[in-house]
């Protein structure tokens, strides 16, 4: 049985990292050759040899009879790893390389990053579930972390300004590897980037879109915004690009934690919602603790005000993203965070969609344009896992 540390290291050469760019390909997900062509940026023969080269390794599996040949990794030692961190929630997936995505298993902590403790607490889950995954928390590999703020991808430092929680400690990437080591006796790496980044390499990897632009738009606390094209993340400079939610569209409107004013996020972010809900009631949300999900499951229940207030929020991120459309055309939209999945999205999405339409050139989304929910649960943590996978340092 192969084992993933040692598949992961590379000579170097022209050649070898032709090669670790389809083997870290596979061991994302499984595919066909022209797949692979489409997802590495590399030729068709060079694929081809490589493919060649790992199957004769026993690396990937042999080839099997049928039209399309799927390429699949052999049976290999190692577990990858990907964690979701939000303010309230963290979300873990881990698999082998051998696995299929939806094979993974998974874990919610109601542990997030303004708990000074999320670092202990997530790295015990994550030596946990890589025991019950491979054969001891020694088979941990790599490690890929997604967190709500903004990541420069060369430095993999956090881009300022440093909001809370972060603003007086260690970077949080190297919290969770310390502990992390102090857990399993080893030196862990662990990759770090925007949450939304993450949730749209997540969606176009493992979502089955097949286009060529897409943006995911994550709403929960904040908003944030995701953009792939052509396969690759689009993180400008200093990673700053997808701050969607600091858009401003109201510029004499409430002042924001960025240090603008009337950005998205003050409009339509969880606090000011739970805020406008508590004002009319007089009780916050009708008496039940002040967040997002209390206000989503009393508009499900019916509540008028829940409901309005949700339905205003999506017609204004609508017609935000309608201002979108006319820069950028995507092929799809998703909607993620907590407005992208039940029951919010059956709320949010109409409004959100007749708000588009408002704002956005009717040619910049016809009639192959999507605008839907999340497809991938956990999408964020998925693409942090895949990230662990290719930025695995390959000495």
């Amino acid at each position: 049985m192969n084992e993933l540390s040692k598949l992961l290291r590379s000579s170097g050469d022209t050649k070898a990292e032709n090669r670790q760019a389809v083997l870290r390909s596979v061991m994302a997900k499984p595919g066909s050759q022209r797949d692979l062509v489409r997802r590495t940026g590399r030729s068709k023969a060079m694929i081809s040899s490589a493919v060649q080269e790992l199957r004769a390794s026993n690396v990937f599996l042999p080839r099997r009879g049928g039209r399309e040949d799927v390429v699949r990794m052999g049976p290999t030692h190692g577990v990858v790893v990907g964690v979701e961190l939000g303010f309230q929630h963290t979300y873990i997936v881990a698999r082998r390389v051998d696995q299929d995505y939806d094979q993974a298993m998974s874990a919610v902590l109601e542990t997030g990053a303004e708990a000074a403790v999320w670092p202990a607490t997530v790295a015990a889950r994550i030596r946990d579930l890589v025991g019950l995954v491979g054969d001891g928390a020694e088979e941990l590999t790599t490690v890929g972390l997604a967190i709500p703020r903004m990541v420069d991808p060369r430095t993999q430092e956090l881009t300022p300004p440093l909001l809370p929680p972060w603003e007086n400690q260690p970077a949080p990437g190297d919290l969770l590897a310390q502990k992390l080591g102090e857990l399993t006796g080893q030196e862990v790496q662990v990759a770090v980037d925007n949450d939304a980044n993450l949730g749209a390499l997540g969606e176009s990897v493992y979502g089955g879109y097949d286009r060529e632009t897409l943006l995911y738009i994550k709403v929960s606390t904040g908003v944030g915004a995701g953009i792939m094209i052509g396969g690759i993340v689009v993180r400008g400079r200093l990673g700053i690009a997808g701050e969607f939610g600091h858009m401003v569209v109201d510029p004499q409107g409430r002042f924001c934690a960025c240090g603008g004013r009337g950005c998205l996020e003050t409009i339509v972010g969880a606090d000011r919602l739970v805020e406008q809900a508590g004002v009319v009631t007089g009780t916050g949300v009708s008496g039940h603790s002040q967040n997002l999900e209390d206000l989503i499951r009393r508009a499900d229940r019916g509540d008028l005000v829940c409901r309005r207030v949700l339905t205003e929020a999506a017609g204004h991120l609508g017609r935000a993203l309608g201002s979108v459309c006319n820069l950028l055309s995507p092929d799809v939209i998703v909607i993620g965070g907590t407005w992208g999945t039940a029951p919010a999205a059956a709320i949010v999405l109409p409004a959100c969609s007749a708000g588009l339409n408002q704002t956005a050139m009717p040619a910049t989304h016809g009639d192959d344009f999507q605008l839907c929910p999340t497809r991938v649960n956990y999408a964020g943590a998925h693409g942090a896992l895949i990230m662990g996978i290719q930025g695995a340092r390959s000495e």
